[in-house]
């Protein structure tokens, strides 16, 4: 797998979106200030900036990064805060066991999907199955998930 660039000008992009529509104030605002709510945020990309947008096999791209949830994040801050892993979706930094080979994460309660249904576990193990089934496939590097129990086992195609 060849090295991505780093993806500086989409992460700008994403920023000062979030910036503008922060800076709009309250509904009410929009409303006497003639902005319509609603309607579709149109983005620009050179077809190099997308490996996929399949977050199964998408590697370092901040625009999904920016849609889709993890068990933890980095902050949005200045640095060095902005380099510290947080809890996301997690409810707390996971238990580690003593040999250091499991980690055992929380969920936070009331988390949900767009759609509304709750955010379960199964929803992580599930997308990490996606990964390793297109690793398997050679559509997505597995570099990241070769420490996970079963992970060899599913990459040699003996289990799915």
């Amino acid at each position: 797998m060849t090295p991505r660039r780093p993806q500086i000008s989409l992460a700008v992009l994403v920023a000062g979106a979030g910036l503008l529509f922060a800076g709009l104030g309250d509904a009410g605002a929009h409303r006497s200030a003639g902005i319509k709510e609603g309607g579709t945020f149109n983005v620009s990309f050179n077809k190099n900036d997308f490996d996929s947008v399949d977050p199964a096999l998408s590697y370092g791209n901040a625009l999904l990064d920016s849609t889709c949830t993890h068990l933890m994040t980095y902050p949005d801050k200045p640095l060095p805060q902005g380099l510290r892993l947080v809890p996301e979706v997690a409810a707390a930094y996971p238990q580690v066991s003593p040999d250091q080979k499991t980690f055992t994460f929380t969920l936070r309660s009331g988390f949900r999907f767009s759609d509304g249904t709750p955010v379960r576990a199964s929803a992580f193990a599930h997308a990490i199955d996606r990964t390793l089934l297109a690793a398997r496939a050679h559509v997505s590097d597995p570099q990241y998930l070769s420490d996970i129990v079963g992970a060899n086992a599913v990459l040699a195609g003996n289990t799915d």
